[in-house]
C-alpha cells in the first residue's frame, strides 16, 4: 500500500531490504534504468496487515474522465426557513455524480482540540411527475450523517427535470444558518438551476424515500409506520405516519429519556392525531451540535378512534413540515394505478387458467360421449339391447343412464356386417344436447373430486344461459 505524506520505519520502507529491482519496476517506484520516480521521502509503502492496523478508515475517490462539473453554494434549512434547493435539467440522459459539501471554516475546523460543528447532512433526488398533484418520484436517497460529505450516482433520463432536496435538521432550533456547495459531475451538459426551497418539498423529500425503502412497523390494519432500516445509518431518527383507515388515529410519542438530540418538533413528546387517508411526519431527530455521541430512546402509544382530536402540543417549527399530507399530494394516483394494473393481470391470469380447465373438462366430457361405451363396463341403472337383422348375434348390453335422461349414442360392437341398427338419442325430437352435456358433467363430477368447483360452475353457467 503506498502512501503520500507519511513517515515510518517498517516492512517496506524506502530503506527495507524486501526490495527487489523487479518489485520496484512493477509498482513503479524507479524506471528501466533503476531511477528513482519520486521523491522516496514523500512517499512511504507498508505491507497491507500494517495499513488496517494503523489507520481506521479509507476512502475511494471515483475519478470520472472527460465529465462535466458544476458547484453552486446554497443555505440549508434552519429556523428561519427550509433553505434552498436545485433544479437539475439534463440535456440527454446521462449520468451524475452529486456530492454535498457542507460549509466549513480554517480556524473553526481546523484548530487543534477545537469542538467540532459539522452537522447532519444528507440529500433527496426527486423527478418531477408533471405537477405537485401528480407527485414526485425518488431517483436517488443519500442519509443524513455527520460528515463533512455525502454522494450518490443517479441516472437523469432527457425531458424531464430533478430537484435536489439537501435534508438537515441540526439547526432546526437555530437562527444562524450554514451554506453547503453542490457539486455536479455528469457525463453530459446538464443545467442547475439555484430556487427557494418549500415546506412541501422538503416534506415529500423525507418521507418519500422512508415509504419506498424504509422499515415498516404495522400499528393496527391500515396504520402503519416508518422509520430508517439499521443498513442506512441516519444520524438520528425520522418517523412516518400513514393512515389508510376511514378512522382517526392518535399517536404519542416520548423520547425525553433521549441525550444530546434536537428535535424538529421544538420538544422531544409529541402527540399528533392523524386524520383518515393521510401521511405525516410526526418526529425528527438530529444530533446536536458538537455532540461526539447521542442516546436514543423512544416510546410510543397510539389509539383509533371515531371522533377527530385536535393535534396537541408542541406547536409546529416549521409550519408544514408536520402537517398531514393526502395521498394524491404523495405520488398516490401513480402506486395505487401500479397496484390496479398488477391486480388485473393477476386475476386475467387466474381467469384464463380456470377458463382453460373448464375447455379441457368440456372437451374430455365430450370425447367421452362420442366414444363408443365398451360392452365390459360396468352397468349405472338400466341396460339396452342392441338390436340386430343378423341371425344367431348374441344379445349385447350397455350401460346407459335412465329412460328419462338423454340416451348418448351407442356404436355396435359386433364384428357382423354393418346392417346392425343402432339407437342415435340425436333422432330424438325431444334430445336437447345441452342437457346431456349436463348430465355428463353431473356424472364426472361423482367420478373426479378434484374438478367439483368447475363442473358445478360450468352447470350454473349452462342454466343461466337457458334462464
Amino acid at each position: 500500500v503506498s502512501t503520500q505524506s507519511t513517515w515510518g520505519k517498517g516492512d517496506w520502507g524506502k530503506d527495507s531490504n524486501k526490495w527487489t529491482f523487479d518489485l520496484k519496476l512493477k509498482l513503479g517506484v524507479v524506471n528501466n534504468s533503476n531511477v528513482p520516480m519520486y521523491d522516496q521521502d514523500a512517499i512511504f509503502w507498508m505491507c497491507w496487515e500494517d495499513a488496517r492496523q494503523y489507520f481506521a478508515s479509507l476512502e475511494v475517490c471515483r475519478v470520472h474522465l472527460n465529465w462535466l462539473e458544476a458547484r453552486h453554494s446554497a443555505w440549508l434549512p434552519s429556523r428561519l426557513g427550509c433553505g434552498e434547493c436545485f433544479d437539475l435539467i439534463p440535456t440527454v440522459t446521462c449520468q451524475v455524480d452529486i456530492t454535498i459539501v457542507q460549509e466549513s471554516h480554517i480556524t473553526r475546523e481546523h484548530a487543534l482540540g477545537a469542538m467540532p460543528t459539522s452537522v447532519d447532512i444528507g440529500f433527496t433526488i426527486l423527478k418531477y411527475n408533471g405537477d405537485l398533484e401528480a407527485g414526485y418520484e425518488v431517483i436517488a436517497y443519500c442519509p443524513r450523517n455527520i460528515t463533512s460529505q455525502v454522494s450518490a450516482e443517479a441516472f437523469l433520463e432527457a425531458g424531464h427535470r430533478y430537484v435536489v432536496q439537501p435534508l438537515s435538521f441540526c439547526l432546526c432550533q437555530s437562527v444562524t444558518p450554514r451554506k453547503y456547495t453542490l457539486v455536479v459531475h455528469s457525463s453530459a451538459p446538464v443545467t442547475v438551476e439555484r430556487k427557494r426551497s418549500s415546506e412541501q418539498l422538503l416534506c415529500q423529500s423525507v418521507m418519500l424515500p422512508l415509504i419506498k425503502s424504509g422499515r415498516r412497523q404495522y400499528l393496527t390494519a391500515g396504520v402503519t409506520l416508518y422509520s430508517p432500516k439499521a443498513g442506512q445509518k441516519e444520524s438520528g431518527l425520522t418517523i412516518v405516519a400513514e393512515n389508510r383507515t376511514s378512522s382517526t388515529c392518535c399517536i404519542s410519542l416520548d423520547a425525553s429519556e433521549s441525550s444530546h438530540l434536537v428535535s424538529s418538533r421544538g420538544s422531544l413528546i409529541v402527540q399528533d392525531t392523524l386524520i383518515p387517508r393521510t401521511r405525516q411526519i410526526l418526529l425528527i431527530l438530529a444530533p446536536q451540535m458538537g455532540a461526539k455521541q447521542y442516546s436514543l430512546s423512544l416510546s410510543m402509544q397510539f389509539d383509533v378512534s371515531q371522533e377527530n382530536v385536535a393535534s396537541q402540543f408542541p406547536p409546529f417549527e416549521l409550519p408544514s413540515l408536520h402537517e398531514p399530507v393526502p395521498f394524491t399530494i404523495q405520488n398516490e394516483k401513480l402506486s395505487l394505478s401500479n397496484m390496479l394494473a398488477a391486480t388485473l393481470e393477476k386475476e386475467k391470469q387466474q381467469s384464463d387458467r380456470q377458463t382453460k380447465k373448464l375447455h379441457d373438462l368440456l372437451n374430455q366430457t365430450l370425447s367421452s360421449l362420442l366414444t363408443p361405451i365398451q360392452s365390459d363396463a360396468p352397468p349405472l341403472i338400466s341396460t339396452v339391447t342392441t338390436i340386430s337383422n343378423t341371425p344367431n348375434v348374441p344379445e349385447q348390453t350397455h350401460p346407459i343412464p335412465t329412460p328419462t335422461e338423454p340416451i348418448p349414442k351407442i356404436e355396435e360392437q359386433s364384428t357382423q356386417p354393418s346392417n346392425t341398427m343402432n339407437i342415435d338419442p340425436t333422432e330424438d325430437p325431444n334430445f336437447d344436447e345441452d342437457e346431456a352435456i349436463a348430465k355428463a358433467l353431473a356424472l364426472s363430477l361423482e367420478e373426479d373430486d378434484d374438478d367439483d368447483e368447475l363442473a358445478q360452475a360450468l352447470l350454473m353457467s349452462m342454466k343461466k344461459n337457458d334462464e
